[in-house]
């Protein structure tokens, strides 16, 4: 089985996204939750303007939602590569003029969980609200059985 660990590039001149707008209920872009059928055409992301020379595009975006925002080609990539329970979001990426950097960019959704972290042999916080659910893991180890 193949894992992917996702990060961003530290390159300066490389935009980093706001959260994205006019998407209603935006926070279950975070939990798996099908948005295919009710996502709006006008889901856009403005580029922060707290890092104002950083303006430049690429393949996938950092943003302080922890979303996959990738290019139309990373987007062909990953359909090439037939990812079960994906959705591919269009929005369009704003620069700090809030004109149009780019209307081909997708937000890769992944729909559903799986619960199948070795809680064993993982490092996790479990969050002190909400005990059920885990803040941060420090060392990630899955139960490949569970993998679906």
């Amino acid at each position: 089985m193949k894992y992917i660990i996702w990060g961003h590039s530290t390159d300066q001149k490389l935009c980093c996204l706001n959260p994205p707008e006019n998407i209603e209920d935006a926070f279950e872009l975070n939990y798996g939750i099908s948005r295919k059928e009710d996502f709006p055409s006008n889901a856009l992301i403005r580029m922060n303007k707290e890092y104002k020379t950083a303006i430049k595009l690429a393949d996938a975006l950092d943003n302080i939602n922890f979303l996959i925002v990738a290019s139309k080609r990373l987007k062909e990539f990953f359909e090439a590569q037939k990812i079960p329970n994906t959705e591919y979001l269009r929005v369009k990426i704003l620069n700090h003029k809030n004109r149009i950097a780019s209307d081909e960019y997708y937000i890769v959704h992944q729909v559903g969980t799986q619960d199948c972290i070795d809680l064993k042999h993982s490092v996790v916080t479990w969050n002190k609200i909400n005990p059920d659910q885990i803040s941060s893991v420090k060392s990630l180890i899955l139960e490949e059985a569970r993998v679906q």
